[in-house]
């Protein structure tokens, strides 16, 4: 750990000046086990009473300061459809019970490493990320295209992701998830989400852990056969930079993109047939 440098410590209150050399805090689970020489002033987020918000109208709220064992158990209890994808993403984590209970929306996305939990997970239910800057400066991103790679995003100096908005549609869509390990309790090698839409036909497929950020690919209506999965993402992974580690080869990762992407077909098909 380096924080040597950092010389001040204050929780965001909605009067904070955000400044140069502020290095925010929330789990807290990554920032203090890497280098932060730049660091010189620690600004908490932290918010222990962050809920989930569901309106019908307008979806679903999550703020950033929300721990993903406080989502995961939100989201067992909850009868919308697509709830449960939030409970299968977290509880794969590789992560000890405590990481959990501790790491939050905000900073897993905005950790933004190529294996995280929450990125695919609002990249497949359509989400929005609100990000706030010095003098509450406010714009809205895309979860497809936050994220450009391993720990690379689009968030700007001084900048962090408030809350996640995931619209009501996206929340009753069908769902499946399939991913696979070396081991069973190392990161994920390869992870699929698919998704479709009853009401507008739209089947999708969110890959992660291949490529060093993930990637959606949608089809208008359920593909036809496997083949045509196959062919979309070869079109779509290629050219990009492949995840290749102690976890799995590049060439494994690919196989088991396409793989999963069939076990993803056969449970969601019977939905539409």
């Amino acid at each position: 750990m380096n924080l040597t440098q950092v010389r001040e410590y204050t929780r965001m209150q909605p009067d904070t000046k955000l400044r140069s050399g502020d290095q925010f805090l929330s789990g807290g689970t990554w920032l203090f086990s890497a280098p932060h020489p730049e660091a010189l002033r620690l600004v908490d987020l932290t918010d222990d009473a962050a809920e989930p918000s569901w309106e019908e109208g307008s979806g679903l709220a999550l703020p950033a300061a929300l721990r993903l064992g406080n989502l995961s158990r939100w989201a067992a209890a909850s009868d919308l459809e697509a709830a449960g994808l939030f409970v299968a993403g977290i509880n794969g984590l590789s992560s000890s019970w405590k990481i959990i209970e501790r790491s939050t929306v905000g900073g897993n996305i905005g950790l933004s490493l190529a294996k995280g939990a929450m990125t695919p997970l609002c990249l497949a239910l359509d989400g929005i990320y609100e990000l706030e800057g010095p003098d509450e400066a406010k714009r809205v991103v895309s979860a497809e295209n936050f994220q450009t790679g391993s720990m690379c995003n689009v968030l700007m100096p001084q900048e962090y992701v408030r809350r996640v908005l995931i619209p009501a549609s996206a929340m009753h869509q069908a769902w499946a998830l399939e991913r696979i390990t070396m081991t069973a309790g190392s990161h994920v090698a390869t992870n699929v989400i698919g998704t479709w839409d009853p009401s507008t036909g739209q089947f999708s497929l969110t890959i992660s852990a291949v490529l060093t950020f993930p990637v959606r690919i949608d089809f208008s209506t359920p593909p036809a056969d496997i083949k045509s999965i196959h062919d979309a993402i070869d079109a779509r992974l290629q050219g990009n930079d492949y995840m290749d580690d102690q976890h799995g080869s590049a060439p494994y990762r690919h196989a088991m993109a396409r793989y999963l992407a069939e076990r993803v077909l056969a449970k969601l098909s019977p939905r539409w047939n």
